[in-house]
């Protein structure tokens, strides 16, 4: 009779498998649970193509509003310069929202899904329906992707009527056609 490693003195290869197979095991549970923290995945239809991706740096504007007697940050507006990854800036974003590229070419969006942001105090990641108009970049776009947004989150706490706060943030924008 061999020398079993079990402690119950049962077969050890089950043991040994099992044994084994635990490291793999708890790092697919914490991969599991990093991954429940990402945002949805946020994307056009099948079939969209990239016509550009821009960083855009800037600020979301809130306002306080009194809401049904109570004062309450408003929607944002943003106000951003839009750059190429070298760092050349080639349009800007703003209320509406819309992106302009210096070429005068123009998309104005509609959000039709968001996502929370993983980071903390960073405004959701958003899919919005484009609609463009002009000849340049933006020509053709019919979708418009933000993500990787660090920043921007409306202020914490109360607020004046008429108060407005600027903060500052960045994001990923993506055109699609």
């Amino acid at each position: 009779m061999g020398v079993s490693i079990h402690p119950d003195g049962a077969d050890p290869i089950p043991y040994l498998l099992d044994k084994a197979w635990q490291p793999a095991l708890v790092a697919l549970a914490c991969h599991a649970q990093a991954c429940a923290a990402e945002p949805a995945r946020l994307g056009p239809p099948p079939g969209s193509a990239p016509i550009v991706s821009l960083a855009a740096r800037g600020v979301q504007i809130y306002s306080c509003m009194a809401v049904e007697g109570d004062p309450a940050w408003g929607a944002a507006k943003p106000e951003a310069e839009l750059s190429q990854a070298e760092g050349h800036v080639v349009g800007r974003h703003f209320e509406g929202p819309t992106w302009e590229a210096q070429d005068g070419s123009r998309v104005v969006g509609l959000v039709i899904d968001q996502a929370p942001a993983p980071e903390p105090h960073a405004v959701a990641w958003l899919l919005l329906a484009g609609q463009a108009t002009g000849s340049g970049v933006f020509a053709g776009t019919r979708y418009v992707l933000r993500s990787d947004t660090a920043g921007g989150e409306k202020p914490a706490g109360g607020c004046t009527p008429g108060e407005t706060a600027r903060v500052p943030y960045t994001a990923s924008y993506t055109f699609y056609r």
